[in-house]
């Protein structure tokens, strides 16, 4: 999870870099263009599945800074709306205004995300595509897309997207955290492992980012296990239940490989917890 409080000095910023158009075409849809009207949420009425298999433990994740910055001034109060998840009055102002400013990637993007925050993703990704064609280099449009395109299973576009944030954020630990969870889905556990071991880094300074880098281990954890090096999982799964007590999954995962080591007893206290 990202804080609200980090966000507040990227959110909606406009910066140019090289590469980002070839990126935006590969994330737009490659027949139609997108919807570009206030009632483009009509055209994905269809209700959402959230394939089990793409889920993650910690859906809860922040959507958008405390203070905006850089967003024009009629757009704060929708802001502000999702952030006390009023997502339906925003959706209403936010078609207000569209109609008024049909070119404004920003108002599409919060479109998007009033969608995302309800995790209505098939919703979401026509106006994110929308917000990209109509602001390629806005940032956290890629960010949210990323996460809207794994969780519809689409591993490949939801790399492609996090890799572009990256470009404007090399030093986000979740993005390192999200491209680390799609290289183990596709079995890469070597590149999983250096995308964990630098969410772990860049969260070492950060005590009140202590359950972020707790789902950091015990993912780490995870690819030790496959890797049959149960010590080592051993070691990632401890510190992460220490990290976060209330991480039941870890201390199953800590369970399971207590036992395959062989310590009964630590096994037997691990099971209670969880």
């Amino acid at each position: 999870m990202i804080p609200i409080a980090r966000f507040a000095a990227c959110l909606l910023c406009i910066i140019l870099i090289p590469g980002v158009p070839a990126a935006q075409n590969a994330l737009l849809p490659q027949a139609d263009p997108p919807v570009t009207t206030p009632d483009a949420e009509r055209a994905a009425a269809a209700p959402t599945t959230r394939p089990a298999a793409r889920r993650v433990a910690d859906a809860d994740r922040e959507s958008v800074a405390n203070e905006p910055t850089r967003l024009d001034r009629e757009l704060t109060p929708m802001l502000q709306l999702i952030q006390q998840r009023q997502y339906g009055p925003a959706r209403v102002r936010l078609r207000k205004y569209r109609i008024l400013h049909p070119d404004s990637g920003e108002a599409a993007f919060l479109f998007g995300l009033t969608h995302h925050k309800e995790q209505n993703y098939e919703k979401a990704l026509p106006f994110y595509q929308e917000a990209i064609r109509l602001a390629p280099h806005y940032q956290q449009t890629y960010y949210f897309l990323g996460w809207d395109l794994y969780y519809l299973g689409d591993l490949e576009r939801a790399s492609l997207a996090f890799e572009v944030f990256e470009t404007f954020q090399p030093n986000e630990p979740d993005t390192q955290f999200a491209l680390g969870l799609i290289a183990s889905e596709r079995d890469d556990l070597k590149n999983a492992e250096a995308r964990f071991l630098r969410s772990i880094e860049l969260l070492q300074d950060q005590p009140d980012m202590l359950r972020e880098r707790a789902k950091a281990h015990a993912r780490l954890g995870d690819i030790y296990v496959r890797q049959e090096r149960l010590e080592e999982a051993r070691t990632e799964l401890s510190q992460a239940v220490v990290m976060w007590p209330d991480h039941y999954e870890a201390h199953f995962k800590l369970y399971r490989v207590l036992t395959m080591l062989g310590d009964d007893d630590a096994a037997e206290v691990a099971l209670r917890q969880y």
